[in-house]
């Protein structure tokens, strides 16, 4: 009998004290929805406008397959119109001269990264980014509007239209 009484008293407590913790919780939940929707009559919202980051990198360092010092072939040139670094190399100037053909003509960011020889097919792949997206390329393939060419260990031919660029690594 003690136990039925300890029983009737312990259930309402056990509910009450249930009952305040969920009425504290929707309590918070739905005064969070009444605080959203004021916030959306307020105006509108100004998002930060995410700037593109410019920077150059310069490779100066060892290799360290060769043990010597690594020449620049094709400096990485930031987008804010700073200019190129000169260069020595007879092929750039030819692409200079290629380029100047048709003034119009803008090619987009290239990278020639190498080579890759199937031995038991013979089958040649070059690495090749354009704006930067890779891309696995064989003689004759279209990749982004150009078309490759030759494929060399250290050169590649690209075809735009008719002018003709030719990338080394």
């Amino acid at each position: 009998m003690k136990n039925k009484k300890l029983l009737y008293l312990l259930i309402p407590l056990v509910l009450v004290v249930w009952g305040n913790i969920f009425y504290q919780i929707f309590g918070i939940v739905s005064s969070d929805d009444d605080d959203q929707a004021d916030d959306q009559n307020v105006g509108p919202v100004v998002k930060n406008e995410i700037k593109k980051d410019t920077f150059s990198i310069i490779a100066d360092y060892r290799d360290p397959f060769l043990g010597r010092q690594s020449a620049i072939k094709n400096p990485v040139v930031p987008d804010n119109g700073a200019k190129k670094q000169p260069s020595d190399n007879k092929k750039e100037k030819k692409e200079k001269k290629e380029e100047q053909v048709i003034p119009n003509l803008k090619w987009p960011q290239m990278v020639y990264s190498g080579l890759v020889i199937n031995k038991k097919s013979s089958d040649v792949v070059g690495l090749l980014s354009v704006n930067s997206k890779q891309f696995l390329v064989r003689k004759g393939q279209m990749v982004e509007g150009l078309t490759v060419g030759n494929i060399s260990s250290d050169s590649i031919t690209i075809v735009m239209g008719e002018n003709i660029k030719t990338l080394t690594k």
